[in-house]
């Protein structure tokens, strides 16, 4: 190749490597979303129980004091 036009020409080798480096962040990044995801969910699922939980506790604290 001409050096004087080398720097015109992208050899189709190089082509989807470049490209393909602006996504290799991708997965870790999704991984990294889905994470978060299901921790607040998880938190979610936790904090709803600890309510169900006082609410029983509550509950039959009452039904104990009418026995």
């Amino acid at each position: 190749m001409d050096r004087a036009l080398s720097f015109l020409q992208i050899p189709c080798t190089q082509h989807p490597s470049a490209s393909s480096n602006a996504f290799m962040g991708l997965p870790a990044k999704m991984v990294e979303i889905g994470g978060q995801i299901i921790e607040g969910l998880w938190q979610g699922i936790q904090a709803r129980w600890e309510g169900v939980n006082t609410n029983v506790i509550i509950t039959t604290n009452g039904w104990i004091d009418d026995l």
